[in-house]
Order: structure tokens, then C-alpha cells, then sequence
């Protein structure tokens, strides 16, 4: 079985399309009713500029393979494979957040909720390689409760706050980028991989 057929058999690309429409044509229909961070200057954050969190983990934990053994074992290298799947599902999904929050206005808009979006893909990914599927989710969602809640008081970090600030912030932007390029590296390092095999019943010697 070639790389590719392996790759779209196990993965719940169905389901993932599902989810991420779902969630596009909620944002589209909630339009820009959101909600105000802080208390002394609040910022008006729409729940459309939030949403991205489920689409970011839907695609991170789409692209994870339920079958480590049988991919690692395969003739062709897989790990080229597995970042092309992941590229192409995470522009599906930024197509759909664009289109859903094209209508915003304010100081989030289409693309601070695409910079969420890069970023929290970047924490899906860091949360499965760290904590697996079954508790990745609880990196990106922590961190946009951080945001939400302390992005609010008079003195913050990037690191906190790059979820509300405006959408041309430079320092939101990079952290966002840095954040998707730390995921991806530890998602897709052989080593996990290697790893994730071995517990599948690989022994040394296979997955060498």
C-alpha cells in the first residue's frame, strides 16, 4: 500500500470536512456578536475569532495516525506524506475560517481569527505530541482561557494576550508563527514517531 492510500485510508477525512464546515457556517451565522476582555479599556472579541480552537484540533488530531506500526513500517517514507495531509487540511480549514469571518469588523477580524487559528494549530499539535489525542485538547483550550481571562488586566505579555489583540499586532503575529512551527516540529519528529511504533509492538531493529 503506497504512502498516500495508507495515509487517506486511516484518516477521518469525512469527518474532519464535517466538523470544519460545522464550525464555518456557525462562526458565519453567529456574525460578530462576541464578547468584551477587561474591565478599565475592553476589547470587543467576537465568538467567531474564538472558534478557531475546534477547527485547529480537529486538524491536529486528524493528521495523527491511528496505525504508528503499520505507516512506520511501509515502504515509502511516510513522514513527507503525513506533512502534506496535514498542509492540505489545515488550508481547508483556513479557507473555511476565512470565508466564515470574512463579514467581521472591529479590532479582530478575519485575520487576527486566522492568526488564532495558525497559533492554536500550533498548540493542537504540541498538546498530541506532548499529552496524546485523548488529552491534546486541554493545551489549546488552556491557553485560550488564559487569554480570555488575564488578557484583561493592565499589564500582560504577548504570551497571554496574542488572542485579542488587534489583527495588524506584529509581536500576536510572530508568537502565532512561532507557536505553529514549534508544533509542527515536535509533531513530526522521527523520533516520536519511531517511539509511537515501539508501543505498538515494534521492536528496535523495525523501527530502525
Amino acid at each position: 500500500m503506497t504512502g498516500v492510500r495508507l495515509i487517506l485510508k486511516v484518516r477521518r477525512s469525512a469527518s474532519l470536512l464535517a466538523v470544519l464546515l460545522a464550525v464555518a457556517v456557525i462562526a458565519r451565522a453567529i456574525g460578530s456578536r462576541g464578547f468584551l476582555v477587561g474591565d478599565q479599556t475592553p476589547v470587543p472579541l467576537p465568538w467567531a475569532a474564538v472558534l478557531p480552537v475546534i477547527c485547529a484540533y480537529a486538524v491536529a488530531s486528524s493528521a495523527e495516525s491511528p496505525m504508528p506500526l503499520a505507516e512506520h513500517q511501509a515502504a515509502r517514507r511516510m513522514a513527507m506524506v503525513q506533512l502534506a495531509y496535514l498542509f492540505a487540511a489545515a488550508l481547508v480549514a483556513a479557507a473555511l475560517i476565512a470565508w466564515a469571518t470574512a463579514p467581521l469588523t472591529g479590532t479582530v477580524t478575519m485575520i487576527g481569527a486566522l492568526r488564532n487559528y495558525l497559533g492554536l494549530l500550533g498548540l493542537s499539535l504540541l498538546g498530541i505530541a506532548l499529552l496524546g489525542v485523548g488529552l491534546g485538547w486541554a493545551v489549546p483550550l488552556a491557553c485560550v482561557g488564559v487569554g480570555v481571562i488575564a488578557g484583561g488586566l493592565p499589564v500582560h505579555p504577548v504570551v497571554i494576550d496574542w488572542l485579542i489583540r488587534q489583527d495588524r499586532d506584529l509581536a500576536a503575529a510572530g508568537f502565532a508563527a512561532s507557536l505553529l512551527v514549534a508544533g509542527a516540529i515536535a509533531f513530526l519528529a522521527p523520533a516520536r514517531t519511531r517511539q509511537r511504533a515501539t508501543r505498538t509492538g515494534a521492536s528496535p531493529e523495525a523501527t530502525g
